[in-house]
């Protein structure tokens, strides 16, 4: 009795996938730019965090003075709702120096549980060109660059791990270099934090 088509072609799908590191490479990249497509749509709900916090912030202290009115008592539950579920996003540490550190730390070790060889690792402060330094509590975004070789379940772990994490990691970037020995993937990654005496405004 002759195997179906599509159990055929899966054998002979994994053959191949045994036989070439080329294809096994090929394979791990295209799984990579699926999961990077999807956490961009997710980071795109996020893109403006600093500004909608400061706004959701603003229009919870517009509402309040009328908590007496029903419908005004709603709305203001709804944007404090919105205000915690913004903050939730953000790191809070009691410095902006604690909060880079713990950004770090939290990234070699993720990447550490989920296997990946960390090569290189940067963080730092973004400072917004022109703008005046920032007030304290204020929002700041913080940039990391991962370079590790490239381990396709390991990526993948780490990947999903960016996506569950709260408070929020956005993936920026991800580059993935498969001609380099051994293959290589740069990971750019951001977070919205802020120094602890903001945190409960």
């Amino acid at each position: 009795m002759t195997a179906p088509p599509l159990a055929r072609w899966l054998g002979e799908f994994r053959g191949q996938l045994a036989e070439s590191a080329l294809l096994r490479i090929g394979l791990m990249a295209i799984i990579g730019i699926v999961w990077v497509y999807a956490l961009l749509i997710v980071s795109d709900r996020v893109g403006a965090d600093g500004a909608q916090l400061e706004a959701l912030n603003a229009q919870l202290s517009r509402l309040r003075p009328l908590a007496g009115d029903r419908e005004w008592a709603r709305r203001a539950a709804d944007a404090d709702q919105q205000l915690k579920a913004m903050q939730a996003m953000v790191w809070v540490e009691n410095d902006m120096g604690l909060a880079e550190a713990a950004f770090q730390d939290w990234v070699r070790g993720t990447a550490g549980r989920a296997g990946l060889g960390v090569r290189q690792l940067n963080v730092a402060r973004v400072a917004t060109p022109g703008a005046s330094a920032p007030a304290s509590g204020q929002p700041q975004l913080i940039r990391a660059r991962l370079v590790a070789e490239v381990d396709h379940q390991a990526l993948l772990g780490f990947l999903s791990e960016v996506a569950r994490n709260q408070p929020a990691v956005v993936v920026e970037r991800l580059l993935l270099r498969a001609a380099a020995q051994p293959p290589t993937a740069e990971i750019d990654l951001r977070i919205l934090a802020r120094d602890r005496r903001g945190a409960g405004r």
